[in-house]
Order: C-alpha cells, then sequence, then structure tokens
C-alpha cells in the first residue's frame, strides 16, 4: 500500500507550474495503480483507502488548478468524478463494518450477542458494495483512461521549465490558491451552530480536506517547521468534522440495513433493535462532537494562527 506525496514531492520555487504540478499528479497516480490490485481483490480497506484518498488530492489539485493546464483536462476530471463516486459505498462499507467490529470488541453488554449477526450481514454485502468499482477497474475505459492520463502528464512535464508571462512559477500560484482556500473555511466555520444541518458540516469537512491537500502537496516550498503546524492544527478540527460525517453515513446505512433485515424471513427478531440502539448512540455521539466543534474551530481560527497563513500566503495575494 502507497498512500501520500506528500513526503516525497519535492519542488522548486522558481519551476513553472505545469510541469510542477504534474508532476505531484503522476506521483498520485502511480498510488493509485499501486493499489489497484488490492482494491480488485479485496485484500484490505486500506488498499481501497489509499486509492481513493490518491483520486481526491488529484481532483482537489486539478479544480484548483486546472486554469492553467490544456483544455483536455477537463475530460480528465470527468473521469476522476467518475471513478471518485465508485469508490464512495464500498469504502463507506468498510468503515461501518470496522466501526460495528470496534463495538463488538468493546463487549457493551446491550447489543453485544447480535452484533456478529449484524456482521455476518454487512459482510455478506461486502461484494455488493465493491461490484461496481471492480467492474470499472477491469473495463477498456479504465484502461484507456489510465493510458491518456498518463500520456498526459508526461507532455505537462516536458513543458518547457522555464517561467515566463504564459507560465508562472509554483510559488506565485500555489499560495494564492491556499489563502483562498483558508478563507472559505474561515467564512463556513463561523457560520457553524450546534444546530445547523448535516449539509453545513459536510461543506465544511470537504473545505478542510482541499486546504489540508493543498498544503501537504506544496510542503516543500515552505519551512517544514510552519506547515506542520498548520497541518496539525487544521487536523484536530478536521478529524472531527470527519467523525461527525462518518456517523451521519452510518446511520443511513444501518438504517436501510434494518429495512432490508425486516423484510427476510426468519431473520433475528432482536437485529433490528440493536441496529435501532446503535443508531441511538451514533446520534448522541454526533451531539458532543457538534460541541466540541466550537472549540476546535476557534482554536484553528484563532490570530496565531490567522498571522501564520497571512505571513506564509497572503503576501502573493494581489
Amino acid at each position: 500500500m502507497a498512500n501520500s506525496t506528500s513526503k516525497q514531492l519535492s519542488l522548486d520555487p522558481s519551476q513553472a507550474a505545469v510541469p510542477a504540478i504534474a508532476q505531484g499528479l503522476l506521483k498520485l497516480f502511480e498510488i493509485m495503480e499501486q493499489n489497484e490490485e488490492g482494491v480488485i481483490e479485496r485484500i484490505d480497506p486500506e488498499f481501497l483507502h489509499d486509492f481513493r484518498i490518491a483520486i481526491r488530492r488529484t481532483r482537489t489539485v486539478l479544480s484548483k488548478f486546472n486554469a492553467i493546464f490544456p483544455s483536455e483536462v477537463k475530460a480528465f476530471e470527468d473521469n476522476f468524478s467518475w471513478l471518485g463516486k465508485l469508490t464512495g459505498p464500498p469504502r463507506d462499507h468498510d468503515v461501518l463494518i470496522l466501526e460495528i467490529e470496534k463495538l463488538y470488541k468493546s463487549r457493551l453488554k446491550k447489543p453485544h450477542d447480535t452484533l456478529p449477526e449484524l456482521l455476518q450481514f454487512l459482510r455478506h454485502r461486502h461484494d455488493e458494495m465493491y461490484a461496481p468499482l471492480v467492474d470499472a477497474l477491469q473495463s477498456q475505459k479504465y484502461g484507456r483512461f489510465k493510458t491518456n492520463w498518463r500520456q498526459f502528464l508526461k507532455n505537462c512535464i516536458d513543458q518547457p521549465a522555464q517561467v515566463d508571462d504564459s507560465a508562472p512559477a509554483i510559488s506565485h500560484i500555489a499560495p494564492k490558491k491556499i489563502w483562498d482556500c483558508y478563507t472559505r473555511i474561515l467564512r463556513l466555520g463561523t457560520r457553524i451552530r450546534p444546530g445547523s444541518a448535516a449539509s453545513d458540516y459536510h461543506r465544511l469537512r470537504k473545505a478542510a480536506k482541499k486546504l489540508r491537500y493543498l498544503l501537504e502537496y506544496f510542503r516543500s516550498l515552505y519551512p517544514a517547521r510552519d506547515i506542520m503546524r498548520l497541518i496539525r492544527e487544521l487536523k484536530k478540527f478536521q478529524d472531527n468534522l470527519g467523525e461527525h460525517q462518518d456517523l451521519e453515513v452510518h446511520i443511513v446505512n444501518l438504517t436501510t440495513c434494518r429495512k432490508e433485515i425486516q423484510k427476510q424471513p426468519g431473520a433475528p427478531a432482536d437485529l433490528p433493535e440493536t441496529i435501532e440502539w446503535i443508531c441511538r448512540r451514533f446520534e448522541k455521539r454526533k451531539l458532543k462532537l457538534r460541541k466540541e466543534f466550537l472549540t476546535r474551530f476557534e482554536d484553528f481560527s484563532a490570530k496565531a494562527y490567522k498571522n501564520h497563513y497571512k505571513a506564509l500566503f497572503h503576501r502573493h495575494v494581489q
């Protein structure tokens, strides 16, 4: 399994933006390929996780910098969107199984005896969740996409490294995008209240992920100590938002499972009740996370961190 370009990508600040960014995109593509077989064979959930993260990082970079690439990049963005959507259901299913296994290991008295039956039901659906993605990865469409994407990146990397009016330096355009992401998070975060809709939390979570991807992608352009400090503080409230969203998805998926189980003849009578109990437990945890978020975001948006972001990135914004 391979899962990050953050320690591998070393950028020259004076390098032209297109070849510099394409180098990182090629590394992400290689991570996808390294995890491909593990996804198809369903060897371990981490193969899908790493495959999915490489896609999400790629989509973030393309969405922020597509204007500097040749126009055919739009077709590749559509392909990455297609793949990203296919990875969602199986990854959500993997995470739900891991969460139920964690509950079982904690030996909670009320649901303990029925959790093995729930796990059996979820594992039975495993192939069903993975099938569309596996089919896609073995398709001619995906094969053509890989060939064309590799050639596209090679052409971008082979572009002249010199900087001119039509080819800005990576150190000039990267901080602008990072600053835009950071200020968007501040705007979204200040609107969040304990009673805000789950979609508001999820929108903020996606914005936070994009900022983190960019900080990690371009970290070699900045002092390591400064960047790592920003990443650590971002991660604290990003983890809060991530767990909140996972619980939201788990509740939806468990509710669907409960309805399916109730339709099955001979299904354990107490299993739907156990699922409802788990959902109530998840709802309570969500409420706690919402309260914790206010403190996490207050720390993230503190003046000291604003000054760090401003010093590193805002000076490039005209």
